[in-house]
């Protein structure tokens, strides 16, 4: 639990206090989840986060899944170093919503699942083995830390490609993390 507390900590200074100038796509999000699946291999389909069968891609306008996961959260702001305006953190008891301001609105740039119920594209969510990671998602995928990452360009090393991280505690699933990278673009 402490590690998992400190990875969280680390993630969020991170993302707020990362200064680089940077440009983002602001993509439609809300669109149906009209995805293909490839099982065994790892895809730019699986960095879009799917929820009640409705896509919302990392980049996207965060709205649209704050209003799908409700309005029971836990709310924080701080100034964005990398875009004029706030950097949000919106924290719900199963989920967090990371967000960073451009155009007028608040863009996804990560979203952590952190308990059981929520499944990726792919059938993946917390409490699920190592082994099953690897059977949906392939063999692709980075040991770091506690993490098993994939990366959509193949490199651990490029800071500023998107990620689908998976913390691996005892072998199991225990937090799924989607993440844009928007912030070092």
């Amino acid at each position: 639990m402490k590690k998992v507390f400190l990875v969280t900590i680390l993630l969020i200074t991170v993302f707020l206090c990362s200064c680089s100038s940077s440009k983002a796509d602001d993509k439609t999000s809300s669109q149906p989840a009209e995805l293909s699946v490839q099982v065994g291999t790892f895809t730019d389909a699986d960095l879009v986060f799917v929820y009640e069968g409705v896509s919302y891609p990392l980049n996207s306008d965060s709205a649209p899944l704050l209003a799908a996961f409700g309005s029971d959260y836990k709310e924080t702001k701080a100034p964005s170093c990398a875009y004029v305006g706030e950097d949000k953190m919106f924290e719900y008891g199963f989920a967090t919503i990371y967000t960073y301001p451009l155009n007028g609105k608040d863009l996804i740039d990560e979203i952590d699942i952190t308990k059981d119920g929520y499944k990726t594209n792919k059938g993946i969510g917390p409490g699920d083995t190592l082994e099953d990671v690897k059977k949906q998602y392939g063999d692709q995928g980075f040991v770091q830390d506690d993490m098993y990452v994939f990366v959509k360009t193949g490199d651990i090393n490029d800071l500023k490609s998107p990620k689908l991280y998976f913390e691996i505690a005892d072998n199991l699933v225990t937090l799924i993390s989607y993440y844009a990278a928007s912030n070092v673009q």
